[in-house]
């Protein structure tokens, strides 16, 4: 978008406060991160998701953890996104069947695709991570399977910002709030 005259604003959630929360429950699940293999999956068109995935396999490596496969996967297309995760996660697991200790996913769709692969392998010792707490994830957590935990970004509030700043600059023409984070656990 070129710079104009029009209405703007940016309301974000804060990527680095999403993957935090979202590493350290895979830290908690696992019993810490150093030595463990996790597998990060992103969708790099998706410039929150592609923005909190990098965060995430900055604060893996950090800690110590191993990237499973030596880097991100990406899903293609999010339409897509359960079925592409789910394939990733199984084949990894038949080429590894010890090389996996959690799955860090930058959101529920493709989450739910990890967990089911790990679901369907039989196995209860490796945790997944998402982000958005769909209904559909959110049972699966309470379910206690693979799907461990995930974070529920705030769109109303977002909408309710949106909605004041447009107010403000219809009464005034200004707008003072550019970016504004909202992230809750789930």
């Amino acid at each position: 978008m070129e710079p104009n005259e029009d209405f703007v604003v940016d309301v974000t959630f804060d990527q680095t406060q999403l993957a935090e929360l979202t590493v350290g429950a895979l830290e908690e699940a696992m019993g810490g991160l150093e030595g463990k293999d996790v597998m990060v999956i992103g969708h790099d068109p998706h410039v929150g998701i592609m923005t909190r995935s990098n965060i995430a396999v900055d604060m893996l490596e950090e800690a110590g953890a191993d990237i499973a496969g030596g880097q991100m996967r990406q899903v293609l297309n999010p339409g897509t996104s359960q079925e592409e995760a789910l394939k990733v996660v199984t084949d990894h697991l038949q080429a590894n069947p010890d090389g996996l200790d959690g799955v860090w996913v930058g959101w529920d769709h493709a989450a739910l695709g990890a967990a089911q692969a790990i679901d369907e392998a039989g196995r209860d010792d490796i945790y997944v991570t998402g982000i958005d707490a769909l209904g559909v994830a959110v049972e699966e957590i309470r379910d206690e399977g693979p799907f461990y935990a995930s974070v529920q970004q705030d769109w109303f509030s977002v909408v309710d910002l949106v909605l004041a700043d447009i107010e403000e600059y219809h009464e005034d023409g200004s707008c003072l709030r550019r970016a504004s984070s909202r992230s809750k656990v789930s």
